[in-house]
C-alpha cells in the first residue's frame, strides 16, 4: 500500500464517510474520474452508531484499494470488536478487525501528513479538531509539526490554513478550486466531508490541491 502511495502522482482525499456506503461509493467515484491513482480515506470510514454496513464498507475499501487512516470513530468500532460487544459474524469480524488493526493513525508521504485531525502518532491525533475557528491551534501545529503540508477530516467542513513568514491566516471556506503550494509557504487543508460536497486530490507532480465538488 506505502509503495502504491509513493509512486502516486494524484492522490484522492476523502474523509468522514460516517458508515454510509453511499458516500463512500461516491466519493470514490468522483476521485477516480478526477483522474487519482490511489486514494486515501482520512478517517472516521466507520460510525459507531451507524454499525449496520460496517462489512460492506470495510470490502469496499479493500476492494477499491483505499489507504486510510483512523478516525476517532473507527477506533470506538476496534475497540468494539477487541472486547466483542459488537456482534459481527465470525468471517466478516476477522476481516473488519484486521483491516481496523492495520490502520495506521498518521500517513506520512516525502513529507507531506495524512491524518484524521492532528498529526501526531498517537490517540490525540483524531479526537481533537485541528479547525476550532480561530488559527490558534493551526499555528501551534505548524510551530510543533516539521510537515509542510498536512491533509486532514474530523470537522466535515473544508478550511485552509497558510503559514507564511511565521503569521498563520485561514479561510472557513476553501475560495478556489485549485490551492497551488508555494514554496515558502506551509499548508493545512482540511478536506471536508460528502456532507458539504468535498473530496479532493493531492497532485504531487504540480505541487496542489485540487477540491473535488461531489453530485450528493
Amino acid at each position: 500500500m506505502n509503495e502504491t502511495l509513493q509512486k502516486a502522482s494524484r492522490i484522492g482525499l476523502m474523509a468522514d464517510t460516517h458508515g454510509s456506503v453511499a458516500d463512500l461509493e461516491v466519493s470514490i467515484v468522483a476521485l477516480k474520474k478526477a483522474g487519482a491513482d490511489a486514494l486515501i480515506h482520512l478517517g472516521d470510514f466507520c460510525d459507531s452508531v451507524r454499525t449496520g454496513r460496517l462489512e460492506d464498507i470495510i470490502a469496499m475499501l479493500i476492494r477499491e484499494n483505499v489507504a486510510a487512516v483512523m478516525g476517532n470513530n473507527d477506533f470506538q468500532i476496534l475497540n468494539r470488536l477487541k472486547s466483542n460487544s459488537l456482534d459481527l459474524p465470525n468471517r466478516s469480524r476477522e476481516t473488519v478487525l484486521a483491516f481496523l488493526r492495520s490502520t495506521p493513525v498518521i500517513r506520512n508521504i516525502d513529507g507531506i501528513c495524512f491524518a484524521h485531525s492532528l498529526p501526531y502518532d498517537n490517540i490525540r491525533s483524531f479526537y481533537e479538531p485541528i479547525d476550532d475557528g480561530t488559527v490558534l491551534r493551526a499555528a501551534d501545529i505548524f510551530s510543533e509539526s516539521p510537515h509542510r503540508v498536512i491533509f486532514c477530516g474530523h470537522s466535515h467542513l473544508p478550511a485552509l490554513f497558510v503559514w507564511h513568514a511565521g503569521v498563520v491566516t485561514r479561510q472557513a471556506s476553501i475560495a478556489k478550486r485549485i490551492v497551488p503550494f508555494v514554496p515558502e509557504n506551509r499548508y493545512i487543508i482540511v478536506v471536508g466531508s460528502p456532507s458539504s460536497g468535498e473530496c479532493g486530490i493531492y497532485d504531487s507532480g504540480r505541487h496542489q490541491y485540487e477540491r473535488v465538488l461531489l453530485d450528493i
